[in-house]
C-alpha cells in the first residue's frame, strides 16, 4: 500500500495583549513536525521575505501584521501563513488559524473629579458568554460590546489589582470570559495613574512647639490645588506652599492637608501638632533623660561615633546654622557646649536630625536629647563629616 503523506507540522502560537489592550502580538511556541524542518518563514506581513521573517519559539509579530492594511484587530478568527522548508529543500504553504476571544482597551478618564479606569470589550460568539472583572459581572451587549469603570481610589485596597508607587498608582485588573462550559478566556489589563505629589517639609508629624503658631510648609506639583482642613492654600508657581495656622493653648490640632489636579489620584497629608507650655517641654525632656543608665560627653563620643551608635546623649549647644526642613525632619549643626564634654578652646560640632514643630533659628541655645547615629558626611568644607544625633527633643534654653 502507498505510505500516507506526512501531516503538516505545527507550529504552537498563542496571542498576547499589552497591558492597556491597544496591541496583540503573535508568539511562537513548539514547532512539531513528521518531517525534518530546516526553516519555517512568516508568508506575509512587513516582515516576509526578510532575516527577521524566521519563526522561532519565542519569536513575536504583531498579529496586526496579518490583517487588512489599516485594520484592527477584531474578535473572530486570524490566518497565519507559513512558509516551511522541509530537510530535503521542499516547501509547503501552511496556515495557522487563530482564534481571537475578546479585545479591549484600558484607559483613564481623566475628565472626572476623580480618576477612573474605563475598560472597553469586545467579546467573539458573545451570545451565552459573560464578563466579569475585578469580580464583578458586567453586561454583556448582543454585539459583544462591554464596558466597565471603577474609580480608581475605589480599588485601593484590593491586593494583585492597587499597588501604590511613590509618584503613581499600578492598576492590574482581572477580568475572565465564561460560556456554559467554563473559562473560555482569561486576562489582566494595566494602568498606571500619576499620583499629585505633597511633601510636607514642616511640621514633623506627632511633634511638639511651645510656639502659638506654625508655619506649615512643603511643596506639591506646580497649578495643583491645595487645602488645609478644607480651606484653599496658595500654591506659588514652583509648588512651594507656606500658611500659618494658629494652635490652641496646650491643646493637639490635627492638620489635614490635600493636593489634587485633573487627571492624577489626590494625594493627602495628615500631621499631628500639639502645642505645649515651655515647663511642659522641658518636664517631658527630663522624664526622657532620667532613663539614661550613662552620661556620655561629646568627649566620649565624638571621635568615634560610629563605635556609640544607638546610645543616648544629653547634650547642651548652641544651633550654628539655619535649620533646614524636609519632610518633617529639621537639620542643624550643633556647637556642644564645655559643659557636656566639648573641650575647652576646641570646637565640637554635630548633626542634629528632629522631627519638630518648634521654630528653630540659627544661635538658638537648646538643649539635644537624642540617640547617635553614627557619623554621616555633610556638605559643609568646614565639616565634611560630623556626628550625627536623632533627636528626640530639642528644647529652646
Amino acid at each position: 500500500p502507498a505510505t500516507p503523506p506526512a501531516a503538516p507540522p505545527q507550529i504552537a502560537a498563542k496571542l498576547v495583549w499589552s497591558g492597556d489592550g491597544s496591541s496583540i502580538e503573535l508568539e511562537f511556541g513548539q514547532i512539531v513536525s513528521e518531517r525534518p524542518v530546516r526553516e519555517i518563514r512568516l508568508g506575509a506581513g512587513p516582515k516576509a521575505g526578510t532575516p527577521d521573517a524566521v519563526v522561532k519559539p519565542g519569536a513575536r509579530a504583531p498579529l496586526s501584521d496579518f490583517l487588512e492594511p489599516g485594520a484592527e484587530p477584531a474578535p473572530g478568527t486570524v490566518k497565519i501563513p507559513l512558509d516551511v522548508t522541509f530537510g530535503d529543500g521542499t516547501t509547503q504553504r501552511i496556515e495557522n488559524v487563530l482564534t481571537v476571544p475578546y479585545t479591549f482597551r484600558a484607559t483613564l478618564d481623566e475628565a472626572s473629579a476623580e480618576p477612573a479606569i474605563v475598560l472597553t470589550f469586545r467579546l467573539a460568539a458573545p451570545e451565552g458568554r459573560t464578563l466579569q472583572v475585578a469580580g464583578a459581572d458586567v453586561a454583556v451587549a448582543a454585539d459583544g460590546s462591554a464596558t466597565w469603570r471603577s474609580p480608581v481610589e475605589a480599588l485601593r485596597g484590593r491586593e494583585g489589582v492597587f499597588s501604590e508607587k511613590t509618584s503613581r498608582i499600578d492598576l492590574t485588573v482581572p477580568f475572565v470570559v465564561r460560556d456554559a462550559a467554563g473559562v473560555v478566556a482569561e486576562g489582566t489589563a494595566a494602568a498606571s495613574v500619576p499620583v499629585v505629589p505633597l511633601r510636607v517639609d514642616f511640621p514633623g508629624d506627632g511633634s511638639r512647639t511651645t510656639d502659638e503658631s506654625i508655619w506649615v510648609r512643603g511643596e506639591t506639583a506646580p497649578g495643583a490645588s491645595l487645602t488645609l482642613d478644607g480651606a484653599a492654600v496658595t500654591v506659588a508657581d514652583n509648588g512651594a506652599f507656606a500658611v500659618e495656622v494658629p494652635l490652641a493653648a496646650e491643646a493637639e490640632r490635627k492638620l489635614e492637608l490635600r493636593a489634587s489636579r485633573a487627571g492624577a489620584v489626590a494625594r493627602l497629608a495628615t500631621i499631628t501638632v500639639t502645642r505645649t507650655t515651655a515647663a511642659g517641654l522641658a518636664r517631658a525632656a527630663d522624664e526622657w533623660a532620667a532613663a539614661l543608665t550613662e552620661r556620655l560627653g561629646y568627649a566620649d563620643f565624638g571621635a568615634a561615633a560610629d563605635s556609640f551608635r544607638g546610645r543616648k546623649v544629653d547634650l547642651l549647644g548652641r544651633i550654628s546654622s539655619v535649620p533646614a526642613t524636609r519632610e518633617g525632619v529639621s537639620s542643624f549643626v550643633l556647637y556642644v557646649d564645655t559643659e557636656s564634654g566639648c573641650p575647652a578652646a576646641e570646637v565640637c560640632a554635630v548633626m542634629v536630625h528632629v522631627s519638630t514643630a518648634q521654630a528653630l533659628s540659627e544661635r538658638d541655645r537648646v538643649r539635644v536629647l537624642g540617640e547617635i547615629q553614627g557619623r554621616e558626611k555633610t556638605t559643609s568644607e568646614k565639616f565634611p563629616e560630623l556626628p550625627a544625633i536623632r533627636a528626640a527633643f530639642v528644647v529652646p534654653r
